[in-house]
């Protein structure tokens, strides 16, 4: 089983909507995929109800990735628990100047809990604007001493509601799913 924990601070920040739109291209290719949501806000829970071929994680379920949405809160120790046992972490970020002053604190905390594990920036909401140019990404990922994800969900194709109507996903999170498993451990 891989566990992949997505994680920031910051409430908005495209942490659920990566992990649902993620969880159901994996699922289209045939993985067996679960999620654990450890947010009080329950938005994972309520996504996977209208994402075919995602599942709520079981016990005594063996999913072969397991991802897990997080509260928008450090001092929670439920993020803790999720870097300690993810063998990817992904936090994702919109390019705004406040998600990128969270993101920040969010890349330190991983570092301080767990240097080595797998783990990468997501930039969600990418758009034209000056900070989404791809060396301002490359900068700001550089800046952190960590690596980014060099596929970006665009800000056309962010997760407007989750609710009793149908959720838009992105269409094809493949590129990225595949640079979230290749990921390597850092020094």
């Amino acid at each position: 089983m891989i566990t992949v924990a997505f994680i920031n601070q910051k409430g908005g920040s495209c942490k659920t909507t990566a992990l649902l739109a993620l969880g159901k291209s994996c699922a289209s290719a045939g993985w067996n995929v679960a999620v654990r949501d450890m947010d009080i806000q329950g938005s994972a829970r309520r996504g996977v109800e209208f994402c075919e071929g995602l599942k709520m994680e079981k016990k005594g379920d063996e999913p072969e990735l397991l991802l897990v949405d997080t509260p928008g809160n450090l001092k929670d120790r439920s993020i803790l628990n999720a870097i300690m046992a993810a063998d990817r972490v992904i936090v994702p970020t919109s390019p705004s100047p406040m998600d990128l002053d969270s993101t920040r604190t969010a890349t330190l905390y991983v570092d301080e809990c767990r240097r080595e594990v797998p783990k990468a920036l997501l930039f969600c909401r990418v758009s034209s604007g000056k900070i989404s140019k791809p060396e301002s990404l490359n900068q700001f990922a550089a800046d952190l001493k960590w690596p980014r994800l060099q596929k970006t969900i665009p800000e056309s194709e962010v997760l407007k509601r989750i609710g009793h109507e149908k959720i838009r996903l992105p269409r094809d999170l493949s590129a990225i799913a595949a640079e979230i498993l290749e990921l390597k451990a850092t020094k």
